[in-house]
């Protein structure tokens, strides 16, 4: 059973592509002193072993949006103590929760077999 058809596979990289690249991260005007962090940029789906792997994605893709943690948690009707909790990987978070916070920000939680081939070749942060 192919748990990721070829046109998923496709899909899920044209929304990634859809990601702005750090060039023009920068070139939006930041007016918080948190914006001023240099603009990461997920390209490719990376594979999650932990909360503090997947803490510095999620405030990676919020700075991307020059969102404040405030306005991203108003954004996302979670509250800004969670959303720092996630963010540094500290505390647990409910699923619920953290699916939520992923929506807002436009990212999404992807499962599948460990020993498909689609999930061995996504990038591990622990290989980088």
């Amino acid at each position: 059973m192919n748990f990721f058809p070829e046109t998923l596979l496709h899909e899920i990289v044209s929304e990634l592509q859809k990601i702005p690249s750090k060039e023009a991260a920068a070139d939006q005007n930041t007016w918080n002193s948190e914006m001023n962090a240099k603009p990461t940029n997920i390209v490719l789906p990376l594979r999650i072993h932990s909360a503090s792997e997947l803490g510095p994605m999620v405030r990676a893709r919020r700075r991307e949006q020059s969102l404040r943690i405030d306005d991203a948690a108003a954004l996302s009707g979670v509250s800004v103590d969670l959303l720092s909790r996630l963010e540094n990987g500290k505390g647990s978070v409910r699923l619920d929760k953290l699916l939520t916070v992923l929506d807002g920000l436009g990212l999404a939680l992807v499962m599948g077999p460990k020993d498909h081939p689609w999930m061995q070749s996504v990038a591990s942060l622990s290989a980088e």
